[in-house]
C-alpha cells in the first residue's frame, strides 16, 4: 500500500507539497541508500506531490514518517498525527476514513498521515536547505526524488494544485475506478481537520 505524509500548520493555515524531480540516481532500496548507477525517470516527474511511497509495514504513521524523512531529510516521527485511509466511496470518488474506524484499512487504496507541525516555517526552511544542496542530500541520505518544497495557503491550495500540475487531480483510471486522491486529501485537510 502507498502511504503519504501531509505536513501542515493549522494555525498558519498552510500545507507543504514538493515538486518531483525529472530524474534521480540515489534512492533507498529496502533499507540501503545507494546510487542506482544511472538517471532514472521518476513517476509523476515535474508535478507537485506529498512525500510518500510504498509502506513496508502495517504501521502507517511510522511508514509515512520514514518516507517523509527519506524524501525531505526532515524527521516527523516525534510529532503526533492522524492516519486516514483512502477508499472508493459509493459515488466512485475517493473518500477518507479514520484509522480509528473499525475495518478502515480493509480495501484501502492508500494511507495518509496528517501532521500538524507547530514550527512550520522552520520545517519548510530546513527542507528547502536539504533539497537544494547536493552534498547535504548525500550526507542526509535523501532520495533524489523531490526538487523543492512548495507551501500553499489552505484557501489557495485546490486551485494551485490544479494549475501547477499536481498528480491525482487529473483522474487516473486504476482497476476500473477513477481516483482523485490528492484533491480528497486536501479537501479533507481544509474542510475537516483544520476547522
Amino acid at each position: 500500500m502507498q502511504v503519504y505524509a501531509v505536513a501542515y500548520s493549522r494555525s498558519e493555515r498552510k500545507v507543504l507539497a514538493a515538486k518531483k524531480r525529472l530524474t534521480g540516481r540515489w534512492f533507498h532500496t529496502g533499507r540501503a541508500y545507494r546510487d542506482t548507477g544511472r538517471d532514472n525517470i521518476l513517476n509523476n516527474a515535474g508535478q507537485y506531490v506529498f512525500p510518500g511511497g510504498r509502506a513496508e509495514s502495517r504501521n502507517m504513521a511510522a511508514e509515512a514518517c520514514r518516507e517523509f524523512r527519506e524524501e525531505t531529510g526532515y524527521d516527523l516521527s516525534a510529532l503526533t498525527g492522524a492516519v486516514y485511509y483512502g477508499k472508493t466511496g459509493p459515488d466512485g470518488r475517493t473518500m477518507l476514513v479514520s484509522a480509528a474506524t473499525e475495518g478502515a484499512a480493509s480495501g484501502a487504496l492508500f494511507a495518509i498521515y496528517y501532521v500538524d507541525v507547530a514550527d512550520f516555517g522552520a520545517m519548510t526552511e530546513a527542507i528547502s536547505a536539504n533539497l537544494s544542496d547536493p552534498a547535504r542530500r548525500r550526507g542526509l541520505e535523501i532520495d533524489d526524488e523531490l526538487e523543492k518544497p512548495k507551501v500553499w495557503a489552505f484557501e489557495d491550495a485546490p486551485a494551485k494544485m490544479r494549475k501547477e500540475r499536481t498528480v491525482g487531480l487529473v483522474y487516473q483510471e486504476k482497476a476500473g475506478q477513477l481516483r482523485d486522491w490528492y484533491f480528497a486529501a486536501m479537501d479533507y485537510l481544509v474542510n475537516e481537520l483544520a476547522r
